[in-house]
């Protein structure tokens, strides 16, 4: 974007971007809307952090409406969904 960045700066947004940090953050991790019951203590909108951890949770019907929509969304793209 043509804006100079410090050597500060770049640490800082790494701190930021580590996982276990998403966790703490109340802005990501919807700590506080646990009391709406859409969420409970064992539960985390951050998971593992891991490439392809969705196979943990999807189950066949999941993968089924995902590729539904990923199929009817990017046709007129070049866009392509990596599997």
């Amino acid at each position: 974007m043509g804006k100079p960045i410090t050597e500060e700066q770049i640490e800082k947004l790494c701190e930021h971007l580590k996982i276990d940090n998403f966790r703490k953050n109340k802005a990501i991790n919807y700590d506080n809307l646990k009391f709406t019951g859409l969420f409970n203590d064992k539960e985390s909108f951050i998971r593992k952090g891991k490439v392809g951890g969705w196979r943990d949770y999807f189950d066949e019907e999941m993968k089924e409406q995902a590729q539904r929509w990923i199929d009817e969304n990017l046709r007129d793209t070049d866009l392509r969904f990596p599997h």
